[in-house]
């Protein structure tokens, strides 16, 4: 009797070494994110679990033309997702090795930057037409040194623009533009970037000349900013602002 059990197990055993496990693959990680989402309704026709996110086709899901078992993209471009950001589970996103490009563009995620500082090889990271809200950590992109494109217009960020954004050496594209960014622009004037909008924020002071490749439709929008780049002249600065009273100057000599 034993025997003929083992012999029942002996196939059974060979499918499960020479079938790839999808118990601990990108699908669980994928459907972990997911879960962590408040309406992911619209993935539910194709995010099932014990199905392959690559060959099954998932929707949204990008697989690297080198390997077509790894996932290199999710392009979850407006379809009706929420979630707050502080539920979101980047770190299931962390699993996946293969990560470059993320877009959830056109949604309504909501709350302040989800930790997409977290995916260090990130090539692409497209976050506009969201809710997503307060002020950025001035080093929240130090470790970002891959990113090419980002584009994070059109939600109610606040605060300074991250500096830390002027450390990205690959940067090529950067979208900021209809949020409520305030205070002076950071240096940012990598060689590597080759677009810049800042538009429609509430940034002052005078625009660094090394941006002046940019044009001044990348700063419009903006009444408090100043410079040649957009032809407006900044206010001469008063050097004697924190000078005594020249009473009080007279006196100290009598």
């Amino acid at each position: 009797m034993a025997a003929a059990v083992r012999l029942l197990l002996i196939p059974l055993l060979i499918v499960s070494y020479l079938t790839p496990s999808l118990a601990t693959g990108e699908d669980i990680h994928l459907l972990d994110f997911k879960e962590s989402l408040n309406d992911s309704s619209a993935l539910d026709s194709t995010w099932r679990k014990g199905t392959h996110p690559c060959k099954d086709k998932w929707k949204g899901i990008e697989c690297d033309q080198k390997d077509d078992d790894n996932v290199s993209g999710l392009i979850l471009i407006g379809l009706g997702l929420s979630g707050v950001s502080e539920e979101m589970d980047i770190e299931s996103l962390g699993k996946l090795d293969r990560l470059r490009f993320l877009s959830l563009e056109n949604n309504s995620f909501t709350g302040r930057i989800p930790e997409f500082n977290r995916l260090t090889s990130l090539r692409s990271l497209f976050i506009s037409g969201n809710q997503f809200s307060g002020e950025i950590a001035q080093d929240y992109f130090n470790n970002m040194g891959s990113l090419k494109k980002l584009e994070m217009a059109r939600n109610m960020f606040s605060g300074t623009i991250p500096d830390s954004l002027g450390n990205l050496n690959n940067l090529v594209e950067l979208f900021l533009e209809r949020n409520e960014f305030s205070g002076a622009i950071p240096l940012i004037a990598q060689k590597s970037l080759q677009t810049i909008n800042l538009s429609y924020n509430k940034l002052h002071g005078e625009i660094p000349q090394s941006m002046s490749k940019f044009g001044a439709g990348s700063f419009e929008g903006n009444p408090e900013l100043c410079g040649p780049i957009i032809s407006k002249p900044c206010p001469p600065q008063d050097t004697n602002v924190n000078a005594p009273p020249l009473g009080d100057h007279i006196l100290k000599f009598r």
